[in-house]
């Protein structure tokens, strides 16, 4: 019995020191006032970032974890800004982050701006093929610890 508890420490304890103290993520997004006023689509908006293994291009790619950060409302002659955090266990950091404008979901809450805590959004996101969007490599090592900063600045791509 004692071997039996020696050994399930031991496995416990190598978990931990691979898959370490975890990761966070700050994520700053911009929507400029020329992409605002470009976006087709219509308001309110809702911006949207998926958090994934990989690219969507890669075979590794899950969908990823979507959230809604923020809804727009209408259209802003300034660049809005809108931050949020994110983090978890070390072994299940996302290799790429994306972000985007789509339709607000029928039946989400109609308050404007930044949501505190974002949304999950169900089902897997993709953005339409002319939604204006920014994308990065996050943590290309998934056992990753520590923190990583990442802006990304939304642009037409009509």
């Amino acid at each position: 019995m004692r071997l039996g508890l020696r050994l399930g420490l031991l496995c416990a304890a190598s978990l931990a020191i691979a898959c370490g103290e975890g990761w966070e993520l700050d994520l700053t997004v911009r929507v400029p006032a020329m992409v605002q006023a470009d976006y087709e689509a219509g308001y309110p908006a809702q911006l949207v970032v998926v958090l994934d293994r990989a690219a969507p291009s890669s075979p590794q790619s899950t969908g990823g974890v979507a959230y809604r950060i923020a809804t727009l409302c209408s259209e802003s002659s300034e660049t809005l800004v809108f931050t949020t955090e994110r983090g978890g266990a070390a072994c299940e950091a996302p290799g790429y982050v994306r972000a985007w404008l789509e339709p607000r979901d029928q039946g989400a809450e109609s308050r404007c701006g930044a949501l505190e805590p974002p949304r999950e959004l169900m089902g897997t996101r993709r953005p339409s093929y002319t939604a204006p969007m920014d994308s990065a490599e996050v943590f290309p090592d998934r056992c990753t610890e520590g923190s990583r900063s990442v802006k990304l600045t939304l642009e037409s791509r009509r």
